[in-house]
């Protein structure tokens, strides 16, 4: 049974293409273990920094692999 493509999500426009998605996938794969290294460093400016950059990088990636 084909599906009418009318009755599909259009996903192209969060990732073009499958090797996109792939790639975003393998980024955030790596990311837990970069947060886990500023563990016990937060109460310095410059790693905290640092460290919410990374968190927010983190979240905007892992939810447009979970949509």
């Amino acid at each position: 049974m084909k599906i009418d493509d009318k009755y599909k999500w259009d996903l192209t426009k969060i990732f073009k293409t499958p090797e996109e998605f792939e790639q975003a996938y393998l980024e955030l794969s790596s990311i837990p273990s970069k947060i886990k290294e500023f563990e016990g460093k937060l109460n310095i400016p410059e790693y905290f920094h640092d460290y919410y950059c990374l968190q927010r990088d983190f979240e905007e990636k892992i939810s447009k692999l979970y949509l």
